[in-house]
């Protein structure tokens, strides 16, 4: 997959080690309380864990990628393009990136 750099942050694909740091801030107040009415009741560990490995199998409807911090690659959020409109090319967008 290609990889999207800017200046101190890059877009790239989910990695196995995203999961824990996607764990800790699922049920974050702090960080859930400005996301969408998706998080607005606790998340399992399943729950969390289904979605990661729906995203890393591409088994989504919508497209993802990792916040990632660009001399890392450390994980720091998410971006989702969901309601693909592929003829028109337009798509809704939802970010989780957690204030730094």
């Amino acid at each position: 997959m290609s990889r999207i750099y800017g200046e101190r942050i890059v877009l790239r694909e989910y990695q196995d080690a995203d999961l824990l740091y996607m764990k800790q801030w699922v049920n974050d107040p702090e960080i859930t309380a400005n996301l969408s009415d998706n998080f607005l009741y606790p998340h399992s560990s399943y729950e969390t864990e289904s979605f990661f490995r729906t995203m890393v199998e591409g088994k989504a409807a919508s497209r993802s990628f990792v916040v990632g911090a660009r001399e890392s690659q450390e994980y720091i959020g998410q971006i989702d393009l969901y309601k693909l409109d592929w003829k028109n090319r337009f798509a809704s967008l939802a970010t989780n990136v957690p204030a730094q």
